[in-house]
């Protein structure tokens, strides 16, 4: 089957637009990197927001047991429809995530939480019994233990899973580096082996043209550029060494004659 001949400028565009793609892959595979690590960032201010309410939660209930105002109690209930919302808001994120199943724990102790704290408070309002009331009390002071140890649970995995993306991003940044100087170094030898080297090839036999050795040049390279230039030197050296050929004869001619005339 026919094939076109290369050419000089055809490995040059080559080369070019591999290099421009390497780099648009490069750097489109950093920009997705970075833009996940960016959203993981983003979602660990929720769980740090989730983790500071579930504080929130604590410090009013403490409040509450200890001084009995029913403001603490109405605060701690906030928080803990705040800490709700937070996880319903993000429930497609948290879908997403390695530990979405330590949250959704989380949600259903926040839930038990709340449930045990609203009895709380309607048995307290309603004088029931002192134990019963108690007993209740030292749930929700077990449950809200269990609430914050997982919310601290959850935000370390979180820094820790966010670090780890910091780090594989960093290196990533390196690699992707490293493959792009590599890649340079292999282009640049490419083009020094496919077209800077047949034209020092070039430079070198025009020199020994200049110098007055007529030899025919070989091939130096299939590019058809080069192909067409040794074409038109060796013709222009053949013609030369016609040139040359007739002059010698014509000089050896005017030398044979000369004797004659002398006499």
């Amino acid at each position: 089957m026919f094939r076109s001949q290369p050419s000089i400028r055809s490995k040059v565009n080559y080369a070019y637009y591999f290099g421009i793609i390497l780099v648009i892959i490069v750097a489109f595979l950093n920009y997705f990197n970075l833009t996940r690590l960016n959203r993981k960032v983003e979602f660990g201010f929720v769980i740090s927001e989730l983790f500071d309410t579930a504080l929130e939660i604590r410090r009013y209930e403490k409040n509450y047991f200890l001084y009995g105002h029913k403001e603490d109690y109405l605060e701690n209930l906030r928080f803990i429809e705040r800490a709700e919302e937070i996880i319903n808001r993000n429930r497609e994120a948290i879908e997403k995530l390695v530990i979405k199943s330590q949250i959704y724990a989380l949600d259903a102790d926040i839930k038990d939480y709340k449930s045990l704290i609203q009895r709380h408070f309607d048995l307290k309002q309603g004088h029931a019994d002192p134990l019963t009331i108690s007993e209740i009390e030292g749930r929700i002071r077990q449950k809200g233990k269990e609430i914050i140890e997982a919310a601290e649970t959850i935000s370390a995995s979180e820094r820790r899973y966010i670090q780890s993306l910091i780090g594989l991003s960093q290196k990533i940044l390196i690699g992707s580096g490293v493959f792009l100087v590599i890649i340079g170094f292999i282009i640049a030898e490419y083009l020094y082996r496919m077209v800077i080297k047949p034209l020092k090839q070039l430079e070198d036999s025009m020199q020994k043209i200049s110098s007055g050795e007529f030899s025919f040049m070989p091939a130096l390279s299939r590019d058809k550029e080069m192909v067409s230039l040794v074409e038109a030197l060796n013709r222009m050296l053949k013609e030369l060494e016609i040139r040359q050929k007739r002059l010698i004869a014509q000089s050896e001619k005017l030398a044979s004659l000369e004797p004659w005339h002398q006499a």
